[in-house]
């Protein structure tokens, strides 16, 4: 029996009688449409319904993080933001949860990424078609040619529409967005077993060097310095039964 099954198990009927499914579906509905408004509120429920699965189990409750952490990567896909958004939110908390030391924080942690996630999705329902249109075709194709005119020709915009939109709603070039993009999904691949030469050709960089000239300037560290001092890729366990 996994770590899951014993926490969830034990506990889900303390989690029913705190209102906890309840709680966690206006939650997840809150975070799905953005609504920072509800936030606080509808977070606070259910912070009482989730201390009570971890109250009695101060060893494992980094689990029960975890858990509801991949739950709300759905929940944030399903809001419209892309996976790459939610992957790379979700490693940071990942990571933070580790240092955390006991369940109170870790479940402040977790409040901090459903807010995060809701103003991610707050802001993209914000934003026009195209541009939404855009944002997903980059970062759904970060392996492939992605010059303006390769993009506005797949999306069937013109580029100087194309262009002015994007730029109107973001504060930024379509071109400056893919290069974001691909320093983000570097960073991710060269946490695990990519070299640099491999990560550059993955990701259509003209060269080696261009790839660490363009790393660097947005990090302010080299690709091979990054790969040395990142820590390895950190993936949470998946759950075997959970009803939560």
């Amino acid at each position: 029996m996994g770590i899951y099954s014993i926490v969830f198990d034990r506990d889900t009927r303390e989690f029913s009688e705190h209102g906890g499914a309840d709680a966690r579906d206006a939650l997840y509905s809150c975070v799905e449409m953005g609504d920072l408004a509800q936030f606080e509120k509808v977070f606070q429920a259910f912070d009482k319904a989730l201390m009570s699965l971890t109250k009695n189990d101060r060893t494992h409750y980094k689990f029960t993080i975890q858990y509801v952490m991949a739950q709300l990567e759905l929940v944030a896909v399903r809001g419209g933001l892309s996976l790459m958004e939610c992957n790379e939110l979700e490693d940071r908390y990942y990571r933070e949860l580790e240092n955390t030391a006991t369940p109170e924080d870790a479940v402040s942690l977790l409040k901090s990424h459903c807010r995060a996630l809701t103003g991610m999705i707050a802001e993209c329902r914000e934003l026009s078609p195209i541009t939404r249109e855009c944002r997903s075709y980059v970062q759904n194709h970060l392996y492939e040619d992605l010059s303006l005119p390769s993009i506005a020709s797949a999306l069937q915009y013109s580029e100087s529409y194309l262009s002015h939109k994007f730029k109107e709603d973001l504060g930024q070039s379509v071109n400056d967005y893919v290069r974001q993009m691909r320093i983000a999904r570097a960073k991710n691949l060269l946490r695990q077993d990519y070299s640099v030469a491999q990560v550059a050709n993955m990701l259509c960089f003209s060269s080696q060097s261009h790839f660490a000239a363009a790393f660097k300037k947005a990090t302010g560290v080299t690709p091979t310095a990054y790969k040395k001092t990142a820590p390895s890729e950190l993936e949470a366990p998946p759950p075997e039964k959970a009803e939560f």
